[in-house]
């Protein structure tokens, strides 16, 4: 087995751990399982993957949400 070593911003890895004992796993084991799943002859689908990943372990940012530019700057 080969250790992988990432650098991440410390509110993801909060982030990731609590996402992973609510999942009764480790964040190891999330990260082996991604990139298990990633297509081997195709990055493909890859970039679909990481963007469904980031919005389970983000969380809501700002305020008001808007659907387009103009509503966001009506007051």
């Amino acid at each position: 087995m080969t250790t992988l070593r990432v650098t991440i911003d410390n509110k993801v890895a909060e982030s990731a751990q609590k996402y992973a004992t609510e999942c009764d796993t480790t964040v190891d084991a999330l990260v082996q399982d991604y990139l298990q799943n990633l297509p081997s002859h195709s990055h493909k689908g890859s970039s679909s993957q990481l963007l469904e990943t980031i919005d389970k372990l983000s969380r809501p940012m700002g305020g008001k949400p808007w659907n387009h530019r103009d509503e966001l700057h009506e007051r």
